[in-house]
Protein backbone atom coordinates (compact mmCIF):
# COMPACT_ATOMS: atom_id res chain seq x y z
CA UNK A 1 0.00 0.00 0.00
CA UNK A 2 1.46 3.66 -0.79
CA UNK A 3 1.18 5.30 2.68
CA UNK A 4 2.42 1.91 4.05
CA UNK A 5 6.10 2.59 1.72
CA UNK A 6 5.95 6.43 2.48
CA UNK A 7 5.34 6.00 6.43
CA UNK A 8 7.83 3.05 6.84
CA UNK A 9 11.02 5.72 7.62
CA UNK A 10 8.28 7.39 10.60
CA UNK A 11 8.90 4.75 13.18
CA UNK A 12 10.12 6.17 16.58
CA UNK A 13 14.06 4.13 15.76
CA UNK A 14 13.91 4.78 12.14
CA UNK A 15 17.67 6.26 10.73
CA UNK A 16 17.84 8.51 8.47
CA UNK A 17 17.18 7.05 4.53
CA UNK A 18 18.35 8.21 1.20
CA UNK A 19 15.79 9.66 0.74
CA UNK A 20 15.94 11.79 3.68
CA UNK A 21 18.93 12.88 3.08
CA UNK A 22 17.82 14.24 -0.39
CA UNK A 23 15.09 16.23 0.95
CA UNK A 24 16.88 17.74 3.70
CA UNK A 25 19.46 19.02 1.15
CA UNK A 26 16.75 20.33 -0.95
CA UNK A 27 15.17 21.57 2.50
CA UNK A 28 17.92 23.25 3.83
CA UNK A 29 17.96 25.47 0.34
CA UNK A 30 14.74 26.58 0.46
CA UNK A 31 13.27 29.67 1.68
CA UNK A 32 11.48 28.23 4.59
CA UNK A 33 14.30 27.94 6.75
CA UNK A 34 16.89 30.34 7.26
CA UNK A 35 20.64 30.49 8.39
CA UNK A 36 20.25 26.53 7.55
CA UNK A 37 24.24 26.54 7.64
CA UNK A 38 24.08 26.40 11.15
CA UNK A 39 22.59 23.12 12.06
CA UNK A 40 23.09 19.80 10.62
CA UNK A 41 20.74 16.54 10.77
CA UNK A 42 22.42 13.29 12.14
CA UNK A 43 21.53 10.16 13.62
CA UNK A 44 21.63 10.22 17.94
CA UNK A 45 21.25 6.36 18.11
CA UNK A 46 19.84 3.38 16.62
CA UNK A 47 17.04 3.68 19.43
CA UNK A 48 16.64 7.57 19.65
CA UNK A 49 16.58 8.18 15.78
CA UNK A 50 17.60 10.99 14.21
CA UNK A 51 18.20 14.85 15.62
CA UNK A 52 19.22 18.43 15.01
CA UNK A 53 22.98 19.12 16.41
CA UNK A 54 24.97 22.74 16.42
CA UNK A 55 27.28 23.32 13.68
CA UNK A 56 29.15 25.87 15.22
CA UNK A 57 29.09 27.59 18.64
CA UNK A 58 25.98 29.82 20.33
CA UNK A 59 26.49 32.07 23.67
CA UNK A 60 22.95 32.25 25.56
CA UNK A 61 20.07 34.66 23.50
CA UNK A 62 21.75 34.07 20.23
CA UNK A 63 19.14 32.66 17.46
CA UNK A 64 20.73 29.53 15.97
CA UNK A 65 18.11 29.25 12.54
CA UNK A 66 14.30 30.44 11.82
CA UNK A 67 11.68 28.09 10.10
CA UNK A 68 8.44 28.89 8.58
CA UNK A 69 5.58 26.08 9.04
CA UNK A 70 4.79 23.39 6.51
CA UNK A 71 1.42 23.75 7.36
CA UNK A 72 -0.25 25.44 10.27
CA UNK A 73 -3.88 26.53 11.89
CA UNK A 74 -5.07 29.41 13.57
CA UNK A 75 -7.01 28.36 16.70
CA UNK A 76 -8.55 32.05 17.85
CA UNK A 77 -9.34 33.79 15.13
CA UNK A 78 -12.28 35.29 17.81
CA UNK A 79 -9.81 37.24 19.31
CA UNK A 80 -6.83 38.46 16.24
CA UNK A 81 -6.66 38.70 12.35
CA UNK A 82 -4.32 36.76 10.79
CA UNK A 83 -3.39 35.39 7.49
CA UNK A 84 -4.94 32.16 7.07
CA UNK A 85 -2.23 30.74 5.38
CA UNK A 86 0.90 32.16 7.38
CA UNK A 87 -0.77 32.82 10.50
CA UNK A 88 1.04 36.00 10.67
CA UNK A 89 -1.11 38.55 12.16
CA UNK A 90 -2.51 41.35 10.31
CA UNK A 91 -0.36 44.51 11.45
CA UNK A 92 -3.28 47.28 11.38
CA UNK A 93 -3.71 48.48 15.04
CA UNK A 94 -7.23 49.81 14.08
CA UNK A 95 -8.56 46.66 12.33
CA UNK A 96 -7.12 44.60 15.53
CA UNK A 97 -9.29 46.72 17.95
CA UNK A 98 -12.59 46.22 15.81
CA UNK A 99 -12.08 42.92 16.05
CA UNK A 100 -11.29 42.35 19.25
CA UNK A 101 -13.94 44.82 20.74
CA UNK A 102 -16.71 43.35 18.59
CA UNK A 103 -18.57 42.00 21.46
CA UNK A 104 -19.02 45.47 22.98
CA UNK A 105 -19.10 47.47 20.02
CA UNK A 106 -21.49 45.60 18.03
CA UNK A 107 -23.58 43.18 20.56
CA UNK A 108 -26.66 43.64 18.64
CA UNK A 109 -25.46 42.50 15.45
CA UNK A 110 -23.51 39.64 17.26
CA UNK A 111 -26.90 38.30 18.78
CA UNK A 112 -28.37 38.82 15.63
CA UNK A 113 -26.19 36.61 13.93
CA UNK A 114 -25.59 34.27 16.31
CA UNK A 115 -27.18 31.62 14.53
CA UNK A 116 -24.96 32.09 11.50
CA UNK A 117 -21.49 31.35 12.89
CA UNK A 118 -18.37 30.28 11.40
CA UNK A 119 -16.39 27.39 12.51
CA UNK A 120 -14.22 30.15 14.87
CA UNK A 121 -17.10 31.45 16.45
CA UNK A 122 -17.20 34.41 14.36
CA UNK A 123 -20.45 35.40 12.90
CA UNK A 124 -20.24 34.86 8.90
CA UNK A 125 -21.88 37.52 8.29
CA UNK A 126 -19.49 39.70 9.74
CA UNK A 127 -16.64 37.82 9.09
CA UNK A 128 -17.32 38.17 4.90
CA UNK A 129 -17.61 42.24 5.72
CA UNK A 130 -14.91 42.52 8.51
CA UNK A 131 -12.60 44.41 5.61
CA UNK A 132 -14.77 46.59 4.16
CA UNK A 133 -16.18 47.66 8.17
CA UNK A 134 -13.04 47.79 9.40
CA UNK A 135 -11.47 50.34 6.30
CA UNK A 136 -14.64 52.10 5.98
CA UNK A 137 -14.19 53.22 9.82
CA UNK A 138 -10.64 54.17 9.68
CA UNK A 139 -11.29 56.58 7.00
CA UNK A 140 -13.47 58.39 9.24
CA UNK A 141 -11.00 58.53 11.17
CA UNK A 142 -9.15 55.55 13.17
CA UNK A 143 -10.14 55.24 17.20
CA UNK A 144 -6.58 54.47 17.58
CA UNK A 145 -4.39 57.82 18.11
CA UNK A 146 -1.66 58.01 15.91
CA UNK A 147 2.27 58.02 17.52
CA UNK A 148 5.23 58.33 15.92
CA UNK A 149 6.34 54.77 17.01
CA UNK A 150 3.31 53.18 15.05
CA UNK A 151 2.61 52.96 11.37
CA UNK A 152 0.09 55.36 9.92
CA UNK A 153 -3.12 54.93 9.13
CA UNK A 154 -1.99 54.45 5.48
CA UNK A 155 0.92 52.20 6.16
CA UNK A 156 -1.55 49.88 8.37
CA UNK A 157 -1.06 46.28 6.37
CA UNK A 158 -4.33 46.38 4.54
CA UNK A 159 -5.86 42.35 4.36
CA UNK A 160 -7.08 40.43 1.08
CA UNK A 161 -9.71 38.75 0.73
CA UNK A 162 -10.23 35.26 -1.00
CA UNK A 163 -11.48 36.49 -4.34
CA UNK A 164 -14.51 33.78 -4.18
CA UNK A 165 -16.13 35.38 -1.08
CA UNK A 166 -15.84 32.84 1.67
CA UNK A 167 -14.31 35.47 4.20
CA UNK A 168 -10.91 34.03 4.65
CA UNK A 169 -8.32 36.84 4.85
CA UNK A 170 -4.71 36.85 3.46
CA UNK A 171 -1.52 39.16 4.45
CA UNK A 172 -0.71 39.48 0.78
CA UNK A 173 -1.51 38.52 -2.28
CA UNK A 174 1.63 36.12 -2.33
CA UNK A 175 -0.26 34.39 0.23
CA UNK A 176 -3.65 34.05 -0.59
CA UNK A 177 -2.47 33.04 -4.55
CA UNK A 178 -0.20 30.35 -2.22
CA UNK A 179 -3.24 28.71 0.09
CA UNK A 180 -5.74 28.99 -3.12
CA UNK A 181 -2.84 27.02 -5.56
CA UNK A 182 -2.10 24.66 -2.11
CA UNK A 183 -5.32 23.58 -0.61
CA UNK A 184 -7.96 26.29 -0.67
CA UNK A 185 -9.54 25.98 -3.85
CA UNK A 186 -10.32 22.57 -2.85
CA UNK A 187 -12.22 23.56 0.85
CA UNK A 188 -13.38 27.16 -0.34
CA UNK A 189 -16.87 27.72 1.07
CA UNK A 190 -17.36 30.60 -1.67
CA UNK A 191 -16.50 28.52 -5.19
CA UNK A 192 -19.14 28.85 -7.92
CA UNK A 193 -19.88 26.18 -10.15
CA UNK A 194 -22.67 22.73 -9.81
CA UNK A 195 -19.53 20.58 -8.09
CA UNK A 196 -18.27 23.19 -5.81
CA UNK A 197 -22.12 24.24 -4.36
CA UNK A 198 -22.75 20.78 -3.77
CA UNK A 199 -19.99 20.28 -1.38
CA UNK A 200 -20.64 23.74 -0.21
CA UNK A 201 -22.99 22.48 2.67
CA UNK A 202 -20.59 19.66 3.06
CA UNK A 203 -17.28 21.94 3.65
CA UNK A 204 -19.73 23.62 6.24
CA UNK A 205 -20.77 20.68 7.80
CA UNK A 206 -17.28 19.41 8.22
CA UNK A 207 -16.02 22.48 9.83
CA UNK A 208 -18.90 22.73 12.75
CA UNK A 209 -18.30 19.16 13.07
CA UNK A 210 -14.31 19.40 13.58
CA UNK A 211 -14.91 22.58 15.75
CA UNK A 212 -17.36 19.97 17.77
CA UNK A 213 -15.42 17.47 18.13
CA UNK A 214 -11.69 18.11 17.46
CA UNK A 215 -9.97 21.26 15.88
CA UNK A 216 -7.45 19.53 14.51
CA UNK A 217 -9.28 17.70 11.61
CA UNK A 218 -9.50 21.54 10.25
CA UNK A 219 -5.44 21.12 9.81
CA UNK A 220 -6.02 17.66 8.31
CA UNK A 221 -8.23 18.74 5.64
CA UNK A 222 -5.32 21.45 5.37
CA UNK A 223 -3.08 18.31 4.99
CA UNK A 224 -5.54 16.24 2.58
CA UNK A 225 -5.87 19.22 0.33
CA UNK A 226 -2.15 19.95 -0.16
CA UNK A 227 -1.32 16.40 -0.62
CA UNK A 228 -4.04 15.74 -3.49
CA UNK A 229 -2.97 19.62 -5.19
CA UNK A 230 0.93 18.37 -5.17
CA UNK A 231 -0.81 15.80 -6.76
CA UNK A 232 -2.66 16.99 -9.36
CA UNK A 233 0.34 19.41 -9.99
CA UNK A 234 3.12 16.52 -10.01
CA UNK A 235 0.92 14.73 -12.59
CA UNK A 236 0.95 17.22 -14.80
CA UNK A 237 4.49 18.17 -14.31
CA UNK A 238 5.05 14.35 -15.11
CA UNK A 239 6.60 13.98 -11.81
CA UNK A 240 7.43 10.33 -11.09
CA UNK A 241 5.15 8.54 -8.60
CA UNK A 242 3.41 11.56 -8.16
CA UNK A 243 1.08 10.75 -5.06
CA UNK A 244 4.04 9.39 -3.25
CA UNK A 245 6.29 12.47 -4.02
CA UNK A 246 3.30 14.76 -2.68
CA UNK A 247 3.67 12.81 0.34
CA UNK A 248 7.48 12.78 1.10
CA UNK A 249 6.99 15.95 3.30
CA UNK A 250 4.83 14.55 5.92
CA UNK A 251 7.03 11.40 5.38
CA UNK A 252 9.64 12.98 7.19
CA UNK A 253 7.55 12.99 10.75
CA UNK A 254 6.99 10.70 13.50
CA UNK A 255 4.43 9.13 14.31
CA UNK A 256 1.55 6.87 16.25
CA UNK A 257 -1.64 6.39 15.57
CA UNK A 258 -3.94 8.64 16.90
CA UNK A 259 -6.42 6.05 18.56
CA UNK A 260 -3.19 4.89 20.28
CA UNK A 261 -2.14 8.56 21.65
CA UNK A 262 -5.47 9.37 22.57
CA UNK A 263 -6.87 6.48 24.10
CA UNK A 264 -3.83 6.55 26.28
CA UNK A 265 -3.07 2.28 25.57
CA UNK A 266 -0.22 2.25 27.86
CA UNK A 267 -2.07 3.61 30.86
CA UNK A 268 -2.60 0.55 33.57
CA UNK A 269 -5.56 2.65 35.25
CA UNK A 270 -7.87 2.49 32.17
CA UNK A 271 -10.07 -0.65 32.11
CA UNK A 272 -9.98 -2.50 28.80
CA UNK A 273 -13.66 -2.33 28.52
CA UNK A 274 -12.67 1.68 28.56
CA UNK A 275 -10.33 1.53 26.46
CA UNK A 276 -12.43 -0.43 23.87
CA UNK A 277 -15.44 2.75 24.72
CA UNK A 278 -12.44 4.80 23.49
CA UNK A 279 -11.17 3.60 20.76
CA UNK A 280 -15.00 3.10 19.72
CA UNK A 281 -15.68 6.47 20.17
CA UNK A 282 -12.31 7.64 18.21
CA UNK A 283 -12.97 5.41 15.27
CA UNK A 284 -16.20 7.08 15.26
CA UNK A 285 -15.18 10.44 15.08
CA UNK A 286 -12.38 9.48 12.52
CA UNK A 287 -15.57 8.07 10.39
CA UNK A 288 -18.04 10.85 10.49
CA UNK A 289 -14.96 13.38 9.57
CA UNK A 290 -13.83 10.97 6.99
CA UNK A 291 -16.92 11.04 5.49
CA UNK A 292 -17.41 14.33 4.82
CA UNK A 293 -14.12 14.85 3.81
CA UNK A 294 -14.14 12.40 1.04
CA UNK A 295 -18.01 13.62 0.32
CA UNK A 296 -15.82 17.09 -0.90
CA UNK A 297 -12.90 15.81 -2.43
CA UNK A 298 -14.54 13.44 -4.60
CA UNK A 299 -16.71 16.31 -6.01
CA UNK A 300 -13.78 18.87 -6.16
CA UNK A 301 -10.55 16.63 -6.83
CA UNK A 302 -12.19 15.87 -10.50
CA UNK A 303 -8.98 15.27 -11.98
CA UNK A 304 -7.83 12.44 -10.00
CA UNK A 305 -9.70 8.64 -9.93
CA UNK A 306 -11.29 7.65 -7.19
CA UNK A 307 -9.01 4.87 -7.33
CA UNK A 308 -6.41 7.64 -6.49
CA UNK A 309 -8.44 9.86 -3.76
CA UNK A 310 -8.63 6.13 -2.29
CA UNK A 311 -5.02 5.50 -1.52
CA UNK A 312 -4.93 8.95 0.58
CA UNK A 313 -8.39 9.85 1.94
CA UNK A 314 -8.69 6.32 3.63
CA UNK A 315 -9.22 5.70 8.35
CA UNK A 316 -5.63 4.36 8.41
CA UNK A 317 -4.08 7.07 6.45
CA UNK A 318 -6.06 9.40 8.77
CA UNK A 319 -5.26 7.78 11.61
CA UNK A 320 -1.75 7.98 10.96
CA UNK A 321 -1.98 12.17 9.90
CA UNK A 322 -3.39 12.72 13.15
CA UNK A 323 -0.57 10.92 15.19
CA UNK A 324 1.77 13.38 13.14
CA UNK A 325 -0.31 16.24 14.41
CA UNK A 326 -0.38 14.81 17.91
CA UNK A 327 3.24 14.28 18.03
CA UNK A 328 4.71 17.05 15.88
CA UNK A 329 2.34 19.98 16.22
CA UNK A 330 4.46 22.98 17.48
CA UNK A 331 2.83 25.76 19.47
CA UNK A 332 2.26 29.21 17.71
CA UNK A 333 2.51 32.36 19.72
CA UNK A 334 2.89 36.04 17.93
CA UNK A 335 2.28 39.19 19.28
CA UNK A 336 -0.81 41.01 18.67
CA UNK A 337 -0.34 44.17 16.61
CA UNK A 338 -2.47 46.05 18.67
CA UNK A 339 -0.47 45.15 21.18
CA UNK A 340 2.70 46.06 19.60
CA UNK A 341 0.90 49.61 19.32
CA UNK A 342 0.01 50.41 22.72
CA UNK A 343 4.18 49.80 23.94
CA UNK A 344 5.16 52.30 21.00
CA UNK A 345 3.11 54.77 22.79
CA UNK A 346 4.89 53.43 25.84
CA UNK A 347 8.07 54.61 24.11
CA UNK A 348 6.92 58.00 23.53
CA UNK A 349 8.25 61.60 24.90
CA UNK A 350 6.81 62.16 28.22
CA UNK A 351 4.60 65.38 27.38
CA UNK A 352 3.22 63.48 23.56
CA UNK A 353 2.52 60.53 25.94
CA UNK A 354 0.89 62.08 28.81
CA UNK A 355 -1.26 64.26 26.01
CA UNK A 356 -2.02 60.65 24.04
CA UNK A 357 -3.34 58.60 27.10
CA UNK A 358 -6.50 60.56 27.78
CA UNK A 359 -7.35 59.39 24.23
CA UNK A 360 -6.66 55.82 24.97
CA UNK A 361 -8.41 55.72 28.04
CA UNK A 362 -12.16 54.88 26.28
CA UNK A 363 -10.34 51.84 24.10
CA UNK A 364 -8.69 50.98 27.12
CA UNK A 365 -11.90 50.44 28.89
CA UNK A 366 -13.70 48.71 25.75
CA UNK A 367 -10.60 46.07 25.71
CA UNK A 368 -11.43 45.70 29.97
CA UNK A 369 -14.55 44.73 29.01
CA UNK A 370 -14.32 42.12 25.99
CA UNK A 371 -11.47 41.04 28.61
CA UNK A 372 -13.98 40.73 31.93
CA UNK A 373 -16.62 39.18 29.06
CA UNK A 374 -13.90 36.75 27.90
CA UNK A 375 -13.24 35.69 31.80
CA UNK A 376 -16.81 35.30 32.94
CA UNK A 377 -17.30 32.62 30.13
CA UNK A 378 -14.29 30.74 31.03
CA UNK A 379 -15.77 30.80 34.69
CA UNK A 380 -19.22 29.43 33.39
CA UNK A 381 -17.12 27.07 31.55
CA UNK A 382 -14.79 25.95 34.49
CA UNK A 383 -18.30 25.74 36.41
CA UNK A 384 -19.74 23.73 33.97
CA UNK A 385 -17.03 21.00 33.86
CA UNK A 386 -15.82 20.70 37.68
CA UNK A 387 -19.14 21.22 39.62
CA UNK A 388 -18.66 20.24 43.06
CA UNK A 389 -14.90 21.28 43.58
CA UNK A 390 -14.26 23.78 46.05
CA UNK A 391 -13.76 27.67 44.97
CA UNK A 392 -10.30 28.57 44.42
CA UNK A 393 -9.27 25.44 42.20
CA UNK A 394 -7.96 25.96 38.76
CA UNK A 395 -10.46 27.61 37.20
CA UNK A 396 -10.46 30.21 39.74
CA UNK A 397 -9.44 33.28 37.75
CA UNK A 398 -7.58 36.32 39.59
CA UNK A 399 -8.08 39.74 39.03
CA UNK A 400 -4.45 40.81 39.43
CA UNK A 401 -2.28 40.59 35.46
CA UNK A 402 -4.19 40.79 32.82
CA UNK A 403 -6.18 44.23 33.06
CA UNK A 404 -5.56 47.46 31.76
CA UNK A 405 -4.87 50.58 33.37
CA UNK A 406 -3.13 53.58 33.13
CA UNK A 407 -0.21 53.50 35.66
CA UNK A 408 1.58 56.00 37.28
CA UNK A 409 5.29 55.65 37.21
CA UNK A 410 6.78 58.14 38.61
CA UNK A 411 6.17 61.13 36.56
CA UNK A 412 6.02 58.77 33.98
CA UNK A 413 2.20 57.49 33.12
CA UNK A 414 2.50 54.19 31.37
CA UNK A 415 -0.47 51.81 29.37
CA UNK A 416 -0.42 48.06 31.06
CA UNK A 417 -1.19 45.85 28.41
CA UNK A 418 -0.41 42.05 28.42
CA UNK A 419 -1.32 39.14 26.44
CA UNK A 420 -4.22 38.28 28.88
CA UNK A 421 -6.07 42.02 27.57
CA UNK A 422 -4.79 42.05 24.10
CA UNK A 423 -4.21 38.41 23.35
CA UNK A 424 -1.54 37.06 21.09
CA UNK A 425 -1.64 34.89 18.21
CA UNK A 426 -2.20 31.04 18.88
CA UNK A 427 -2.13 28.56 16.75
CA UNK A 428 -0.39 25.06 15.69
CA UNK A 429 1.72 23.94 12.92
CA UNK A 430 4.24 21.28 11.81
CA UNK A 431 7.80 22.56 11.17
CA UNK A 432 10.08 19.99 9.71
CA UNK A 433 13.63 20.87 12.02
CA UNK A 434 11.83 22.38 14.78
CA UNK A 435 9.97 19.31 15.35
CA UNK A 436 13.01 17.25 14.61
CA UNK A 437 14.63 18.30 17.69
CA UNK A 438 14.67 15.79 20.64
CA UNK A 439 13.07 16.67 24.13
CA UNK A 440 14.81 17.33 27.13
CA UNK A 441 13.19 18.63 30.48
CA UNK A 442 15.48 21.18 30.72
CA UNK A 443 16.59 22.02 27.47
CA UNK A 444 19.40 24.05 25.35
CA UNK A 445 16.99 26.30 23.56
CA UNK A 446 13.70 27.52 23.07
CA UNK A 447 11.61 28.36 20.11
CA UNK A 448 10.26 32.23 19.92
CA UNK A 449 8.57 34.29 17.25
CA UNK A 450 8.61 38.02 16.15
CA UNK A 451 5.96 40.46 15.88
CA UNK A 452 4.10 39.47 12.59
CA UNK A 453 6.49 36.95 11.79
CA UNK A 454 5.18 33.25 11.46
CA UNK A 455 8.74 32.12 11.82
CA UNK A 456 9.62 29.68 14.64
CA UNK A 457 13.06 31.18 16.18
CA UNK A 458 14.96 28.59 17.55
CA UNK A 459 17.18 30.44 20.44
CA UNK A 460 20.06 29.11 22.59
CA UNK A 461 19.22 29.51 26.47
CA UNK A 462 22.46 28.08 27.09
CA UNK A 463 25.95 28.32 25.69
CA UNK A 464 26.25 25.74 23.07
CA UNK A 465 29.15 24.34 21.29
CA UNK A 466 29.62 23.40 17.96
CA UNK A 467 28.53 19.43 17.38
CA UNK A 468 25.97 19.45 20.72
CA UNK A 469 22.43 18.35 19.97
CA UNK A 470 19.80 20.68 20.44
CA UNK A 471 17.25 19.82 22.80
CA UNK A 472 13.50 21.49 23.31
CA UNK A 473 10.82 20.82 25.80
CA UNK A 474 8.08 19.14 24.94
CA UNK A 475 6.40 20.34 27.69
CA UNK A 476 6.00 23.37 29.75
CA UNK A 477 8.77 25.76 30.09
CA UNK A 478 10.66 25.13 33.08
CA UNK A 479 9.16 21.46 33.54
CA UNK A 480 12.34 20.36 35.33
CA UNK A 481 11.79 22.98 38.33
CA UNK A 482 7.92 22.97 37.86
CA UNK A 483 6.71 19.10 37.42
CA UNK A 484 8.04 15.94 39.61
CA UNK A 485 9.84 12.92 37.22
CA UNK A 486 7.21 10.86 37.69
CA UNK A 487 4.63 13.57 36.54
CA UNK A 488 6.89 15.02 33.38
CA UNK A 489 7.78 11.06 32.21
CA UNK A 490 3.53 10.38 32.52
CA UNK A 491 2.83 13.72 30.06
CA UNK A 492 5.46 12.72 27.80
CA UNK A 493 3.46 8.87 27.18
CA UNK A 494 2.08 9.55 23.86
CA UNK A 495 5.09 10.23 22.61
CA UNK A 496 6.26 6.90 22.89
CA UNK A 497 9.64 7.01 25.03
CA UNK A 498 11.07 7.59 28.35
CA UNK A 499 12.67 10.30 28.96
CA UNK A 500 16.61 10.03 30.07
CA UNK A 501 17.85 13.43 30.00
CA UNK A 502 19.74 14.81 32.36
CA UNK A 503 17.62 16.22 34.60
CA UNK A 504 15.32 13.29 34.88
CA UNK A 505 18.76 10.83 35.20
CA UNK A 506 19.67 12.98 38.64
CA UNK A 507 16.27 13.03 39.44
CA UNK A 508 14.86 9.77 38.99
CA UNK A 509 16.73 8.31 42.11
CA UNK A 510 15.20 10.53 44.24
CA UNK A 511 11.24 9.99 42.94
CA UNK A 512 8.74 8.64 45.03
Amino acid sequence: ILFESVFSCLDMNNLLADVDQAYYTSYFKSEHISNAESIQMAIVSPEIGRGVFAAQDFAPGERLFSESPHICMQQNRDSVIACEFCCAPIVNPAMQYYHLARPVLRPQQEEEESDDLSPDGTPEAFHNQLNSFTLAEAANGSPLPQSHGAKSENEAQQPILCPHGCGEVYCSSSCCDKALNTYHNLLCKGLQGPASTESKQAVVLFERHSCATNETFLLAAKAFATVLQQCINNKKANVEHPLEAALQPLAQFCFRPWVSIVMGEDDEDVSPEEKQVHEETCNELLGDSLQLMRYILDRRCSELSSEEIDQVVNTEWYSRLMGVFEMNNISIDIPNPLRDYFVSVDEMEPTERATLLPKLLPLLDVIKQVQDQREEDEDDDDNDDEAGEEDGGEGAKSSGPGTTTTEEDGNRATVSVDSSTVPSLEGVGLFPIVCSMNHACSPNVVVQYDSGSNRANVVAIKPIKSGDELHNCYLSKNCSETMSYAERQQSLEHYGFVCGCQACVEQKSTAV
